[in-house]
């Protein structure tokens, strides 16, 4: 498992391995600002580092091949469904974060999910479900929405619940959490 630490956003950076330096677009929002991520850019780039921190938003996010996510301090992020899922999404999220719509072809990889955080295929409609999904840590009352078509990995604890649906491979659950299928 990777090592939580220091700020979210450094760690998003460390986690984002296959986006070469220097070739990830990069938007971050904090402090009550609600952005359209296609405002920012013209259309979706191959690798994508999005931070939204205290109140805020960024809705429309897109990436052709890995999405880093760092979600924090009531932020919000949706994905935008009528472009192409990356390959694989890496996510953060920590008090009350939301992450939704998610859309991924390949790996969903949610590094850690705390603090009543609610990660989720779906905000309004389901957008695709990916081959993985990988719950490293999901604790403190988070709660997640994920589909797979190969396999389920989830370590959870304190009272997160996980919905799902598809194959489950590898669940473990203490201290109140619980997974339910998700219908």
């Amino acid at each position: 498992a990777t090592a939580i630490t220091g700020s979210i956003a450094a760690t998003i950076d460390a986690v984002a391995a296959t986006c070469p330096i220097g070739q990830a677009s990069a938007i971050t929002t904090k402090y009550n600002q609600r952005i359209n991520y296609n405002t920012q850019f013209s259309n979706c780039p191959s690798c994508a580092n999005v931070t939204v921190e205290d109140n805020s938003e960024i809705y429309d996010v897109c990436s052709t091949q890995e999405l880093n996510i760092a979600a924090n301090g009531n932020g919000k992020i949706s994905m935008k469904l009528s472009s192409a899922c990356p390959k694989l999404i890496n996510i953060i999220a920590t008090k009350n974060a939301e992450v939704c719509n998610i859309c991924v072809s390949d790996q969903l990889t949610v590094l850690s999910a705390t603090g009543n955080s609610n990660i989720s295929m779906t905000c309004n409609q389901i957008s695709s479900c990916p081959k993985i999904v990988n719950i490293l840590d999901g604790s403190d009352i988070s709660v997640f929405y994920v589909c797979a078509t190969q396999a389920i990995n989830a370590k959870l604890r304190d009272i997160a619940t996980l919905y799902y649906k598809g194959p489950l491979n590898h669940i473990e659950v203490t201290d109140g959490a619980s997974i339910k299928q998700w219908s």
